[in-house]
């Protein structure tokens, strides 16, 4: 059977089968400027950060008669359902397609009654997908009516520990999951609700942050706040630890060296709890770090914080998401820039010391941005 191709807004217009509430409309404007910039910054690498002006609408989907194939492909009859808001978007269809043709023989109908929660998506190994784009859609089941811990949620089963730990800080338990093979089982749901993301690529919706200080709050609630060591004011967030090979910080041992010496402590948050982490970054006034999912943790931090992310200027798979963490939550945030080496698939990087340096002697060494 062929499939044809639709957008989840359009079959919503369409079908009784789908109900779109919305929460925020379509955005487009200018992304405020980095607080700072050091090192190698290009007029190309800035054109890609302006570039980057459009916030997609933000709403809740109520469905019937449709099912989950993999991590948050919807199958609607004989259509596939593809959604920006969720990362789906139709060129990603064409892998999913082949994906779900492989499997039609093997593949298991599977049905669950009530209300069941799509929460998840692609990339949900990483975590910081989980902490920007999965979890604030908590918010907007609360803000629909919903009560979380009615709820069920679908969790492939091979989400990653730390995602289930993070659902279990929130009150989310075994018994409240339904665990489903992502490449084996359709699965369908007397009622779905398919929240959005609350950001678009690196901006923020005028949602974000009520969102995450709604998940944020519940995780406070729910759990107790491990004590701090007094030297985590200033922190460098490493990466050298975290067994990932994207975007490799060539001379990290002499950055961090420099971070050192000026009292910043190098913290490697994978070997942390959870709790450990948050209240740590609670706990900070002043972030520096290689940028990604680790430093994304920012969301705990207090507004005011000041955060520094450290990136490659041709790296494809490094955006600007902090910038917009930071915008929406009030924690002022720059960059230290270095040159990715040409050719590598790993985009491996390196960042002149002088300009780390520079920049935490005119930043970090001062008065506090506003």
């Amino acid at each position: 059977m062929d499939y044809d191709v639709r957008t989840l807004r359009s079959a919503a217009a369409e079908s009784p089968d789908l109900v779109y509430t919305p929460f925020s409309e379509a955005e487009i404007s200018v992304p405020p400027s980095p607080r700072f910039v050091f090192g190698e910054c290009t007029q190309e690498l800035m054109a890609r950060y302006y570039r980057e002006n459009y916030t997609a609408p933000v709403g809740l989907y109520t469905a019937s008669n449709v099912g989950v194939f993999g991590e948050a492909l919807l199958i609607h009859g004989n259509t596939m359902l593809a959604c920006d808001e969720l990362e789906m978007t139709v060129g990603d269809l064409a892998a999913y397609r082949a994906r779900y043709q492989a499997a039609r023989g093997l593949l298991r109908p599977r049905m669950e009654a009530g209300q069941c929660v799509l929460l998840l998506g692609r990339g949900f190994g990483i975590y910081g997908h989980w902490l920007v784009d999965f979890l604030p859609k908590l918010f907007l089941l609360h803000q629909a009516g919903h009560d979380l811990m009615r709820l069920r949620y679908l969790v492939p089963r091979n989400a990653p520990k730390f995602g289930i730990d993070l659902l279990e800080l929130l009150g989310i338990t075994a018994e409240k999951r339904i665990a489903y093979h992502p490449d084996f089982e359709l699965l369908c749901a007397d009622q779905l609700l398919v929240p959005t993301m609350a950001r678009s690529s690196s901006r923020t919706s005028s949602l974000f942050r009520q969102a995450v200080e709604f998940v944020t709050a519940l995780i406070w609630r729910r759990n107790a706040r491990p004590l701090v060591a007094g030297d985590t004011q200033r922190i460098f967030i490493s990466r050298g630890r975290a067994g990932r090979p994207a975007r490799n910080l060539l001379n990290r041992q002499q950055i961090e060296r420099t971070a050192g010496a000026a009292g910043f402590r190098i913290v490697h948050p994978e070997q942390m709890s959870l709790l450990d982490q948050f209240a740590m970054f609670d706990n900070a006034r002043q972030i520096v770090g290689e940028y990604g999912s680790a430093l994304h943790a920012a969301i705990f931090a207090r507004p005011g914080a000041t955060v520094c992310a450290l990136r490659g200027t041709g790296s494809e798979i490094a955006g600007f998401l902090q910038s917009g963490i930071g915008a929406a939550l009030d924690l002022p945030t720059g960059y230290v820039f270095g040159p990715t080496i040409a050719g590598d698939r790993r985009d491996s990087f390196s960042v002149s010391e002088a300009a780390l340096q520079s920049c935490i002697d005119l930043i970090f060494s001062g008065t506090p941005l506003a």
